[in-house]
């Protein structure tokens, strides 16, 4: 057989279609021999604060005491007369205790977000780097969760803090929203006129989807820039953004089915009070990355020159 004839046999051999399922196998296979290092790995991610990529505000379990003490739960027909009636300052000057929620409420923002930046970055690098290995077939290094504290740590943190801020500004229209529906409301209950509720009320509806459609769309768009530099972390943080975008143009969709695979599992896994969801949690990174190692081609991109990611760039057998 001539070199064209292989050629035209390579052109009219069909592909293998790589659907959730493929990915899934792919999963299962890499984590035969590796789950529970896969487990723990995931546990301490998770724990070291790179399992989110947002940053939420945690109250604990003394600001819930000082709540509860404070009477809300017997006091909340007063409490709501005096909100309507004098406003935030009022309610302070009436219930003291509401500072400490809120002075608890900023300093758990605070520190939480600190943590998950200082030291979830590079921490949630290094769990890219994991799970990629993994796949390469060598997951049984759990210690690769630290490597980036010494290399590329800055850019870990920058690159987190770009993408928490790219989340963040995706949510500012709604809170805008809600802060003028709040005011709205409080003006009507005072003066007796709910007319203009119910177009409120339609407003932050319509912009809380949008903001809900938007919110998913970059967390899609941005959903392997950190596998990016935790393989090339030698790219800046606008090159790992931007090669995640490009990167994902016509994968939104096929990623997103991957993510919906797995409902009936996360379904039957909250049947277990949620422990469920743990175990399962290396079983669904993995197929994700899994996912960004077939759309990739890693094999031929590390022969090529980086930071081309376009599938179409490689020959693909």
């Amino acid at each position: 057989m001539n070199q064209n004839d292989q050629s035209n046999d390579m052109l009219q051999r069909p592909a293998r279609i790589k659907n959730a399922a493929y990915y899934r196998q792919r999963a299962r296979e890499a984590l035969k021999n590796c789950y529970w290092y896969a487990f723990l790995a995931a546990m301490l991610a998770g724990f070291l604060g790179a399992g989110s990529e947002d940053f939420s505000i945690r109250f604990d379990t003394d600001t819930l005491t000082t709540l509860q003490e404070g009477g809300f739960g017997q006091d909340v027909a007063n409490f709501l007369d005096t909100l309507i009636q004098g406003g935030l300052s009022a309610v302070l000057q009436s219930y003291p205790w509401v500072w400490v929620i809120l002075v608890g409420a900023v300093m758990g923002a605070v520190t939480s977000t600190l943590f998950c930046l200082l030291v979830g970055s590079p921490v949630k690098l290094g769990y890219e780097r994991y799970k990629l290995d993994v796949i390469d077939g060598a997951g049984r290094e759990v210690k690769v969760l630290f490597r980036y504290f010494k290399q590329g740590y800055k850019k870990s943190v920058a690159l987190r803090f770009l993408h928490g801020l790219i989340l963040f500004g995706a949510s500012v229209p709604l809170a805008v929203v809600i802060c003028i529906f709040w005011s709205t409301w409080l003006n009507a209950v005072r003066t007796n006129t709910l007319d203009g509720l119910v177009l409120s009320s339609l407003l932050v509806a319509v912009v809380a989807l949008a903001t809900s459609i938007l919110q998913i769309w970059l967390n899609y768009r941005y959903r392997f820039c950190f596998t990016i530099m935790a393989e090339y972390p030698e790219i800046g943080v606008i090159d790992a953004l931007r090669n995640s975008a490009q990167l994902m143009k016509g994968n939104k969709w096929k990623l997103f089915c991957l993510d919906f695979s797995f409902l009936g599992w996360i379904l039957l896994s909250i049947l277990t009070c949620g422990i469920g969801v743990v175990f399962l949690t290396p079983y669904t990174e993995i197929a994700t990355t899994a996912f960004y190692d077939g759309i990739t081609n890693r094999q031929a991109a590390k022969e090529a020159v980086f930071p081309s990611l376009d599938p179409d760039d490689y020959s693909v057998e």
